[in-house]
């Protein structure tokens, strides 16, 4: 029987006096002990909850309303040079505190009990004269709309995220870094805010979080990009973002050249170019040059001053001599010709 007035306010419970649904005995003694305590802890009627949420305008600032959501209550700080505007839901078991006597010109609606599930809605407020706006009390204006002269002693400022972040790591083109290492308050989000221009393809932010700073296409544009993290649930008064700076790095250059063969017995220099750090293949060499004189395919990783690396290869061929035989040696006869032939299919270059 008692359940009946789950989520019911004093005022609410006297009304039910009259129905005939509790006028039986039965009820009256147990009603009269509920309502005795009811009207000690229903602390709707008394004063609204803490501040969950405080938006502090400025004069002259209008605001966009937005829903109070359930069991919340927010706070909202101005004066008559203010106006709310749009619409706004305070919703299920949630308050809406006005201090200063903003001007509302918007629509609100305050939501009802929902059974015996969630309670009304409430607006509190010093004054309700200067609202010029449309007001829907959907339980009933006497009991969600509170005239409270000390509305303002519930207004605490907003607690405003912790943006606090380290800088990131710079990266090479090709590589990604993962910004959420660098969150050192808030969880919150990140979005590039400058970039360096270039001819090639922008690097990106990725991920479940947009949290991945990606340059892993090799367009990548190189220099120096702006990123901005913004914490999530900022109040609109707070200073919700902080900005760092990540430069892409350019890959050394290095070019081995095309692949191509040596005759047997000679020797190929190979040049990776100056001022780099290097790991040849196959073999492990770390000087800049390599003279090779065997079929292979070399490779070499070449690191700059950045920690940036780049990679190139060259397939060498060896080339078997061509086979010649002038015969052994013989003499002649003065006045007499001897015919000296080298073969077939060859560029020739007789001495003397």
């Amino acid at each position: 029987g008692m359940q009946k007035f789950n989520n019911l306010t004093f005022s609410e419970v006297i009304f039910s006096l009259s129905s005939k649904e509790f006028t039986s005995l039965p009820y009256k003694f147990y009603l009269l002990t509920f309502l005795l305590v009811f009207s000690l802890i229903d602390s709707r009627s008394q004063t609204p909850p803490d501040c969950d949420h405080t938006i502090t305008l400025t004069p002259g600032q209008n605001w966009l309303m937005t829903d109070v959501p359930n069991n919340k209550t927010w706070c909202i700080v101005g004066d008559n040079s203010n106006d709310l505007q749009g619409s706004m839901n305070v919703k299920y078991d949630a308050h809406l505190v006005l201090c200063g006597d903003p001007n509302i010109s918007g629509a609100i609606t305050v939501w009802p009990n929902w059974g015996a599930v969630a309670g009304y809605g409430t607006i509190w407020a010093v004054d309700f004269s200067n609202w010029s706006g449309s007001f829907n009390y959907q339980q009933s204006s006497a009991l969600q709309k509170k005239e409270l002269s000390n509305a303002c002693d519930k207004v605490t400022g907003p607690t405003c995220p912790d943006t606090a972040t380290t800088s990131p790591d710079n990266v090479c083109i090709g590589l990604t870094e993962d910004l959420s290492a660098h969150e050192a308050g808030d969880a919150g989000y990140w979005t590039i805010t400058g970039t360096p221009g270039g001819g090639g393809t922008d690097a990106t932010i990725t991920g479940v979080g947009n949290d991945i700073f990606n340059a892993s296409n090799p367009n990548t544009n190189p220099g120096v990009y702006t990123l901005t993290f913004t914490a999530e649930g900022a109040d609109v008064t707070c200073d919700s973002t902080t900005t760092r700076s990540i430069e892409v790095y350019s890959l050394p250059s290095i070019d081995l050249g095309n692949d191509t063969s040596i005759c047997l017995g000679s020797t190929l220099e190979l040049d990776a170019g100056a001022g780099f750090v290097y790991s040849w293949t196959p073999g492990l060499e770390t000087d800049q040059t390599i003279d090779v004189t065997a079929a292979a395919n070399y490779g070499v990783t070449i690191t700059d001053g950045n920690g940036c690396q780049n990679t190139d290869n060259i397939i060498v061929g060896v080339n078997s001599l061509p086979s010649i035989d002038l015969g052994n040696d013989t003499s002649i006869c003065s006045g007499s010709t001897l015919e000296l032939d080298a073969g077939a299919g060859f560029v020739y270059s007789w001495t003397p």
